[in-house]
């Protein structure tokens, strides 16, 4: 009995480990999956914002840079068989093109 007095510690942190290290590899791949959802969300920005400037080209003929009240901007051209359009958000870009 004497030699088995340690056991249940031992065993407790060992348990206690094993549920720390899987604690922060839950948290490890909940986080990067936060920052893969934003990136989403900021390339579906991006990608509107390439959009409004095929439709304001398609509008009014215009071309060059424009911005959006939502801090994303948009750069079109006109190109020999079509227009390109690329918005831009944050860090995240999207382009559109579309021929005639």
């Amino acid at each position: 009995m004497k030699n088995q007095q340690g056991i249940t510690l031992y065993l407790s942190l060992i348990i206690m480990g094993i549920l720390l290290s899987l604690a922060f590899g839950i948290n490890t791949i909940l986080l990067g999956q936060t920052k893969i959802v934003q990136d989403i969300g900021d390339s579906v920005f991006a990608f509107y914002a390439a959009e409004t400037g095929i439709e304001r080209n398609l509008y009014d003929g215009s071309q060059g840079a424009g911005s959006l009240e939502n801090g994303a901007t948009y750069f079109v051209a006109t190109l020999a068989p079509g227009i390109k359009s690329v918005g831009t958000y944050k860090n995240t870009s999207r382009a559109i093109y579309i021929s005639r």
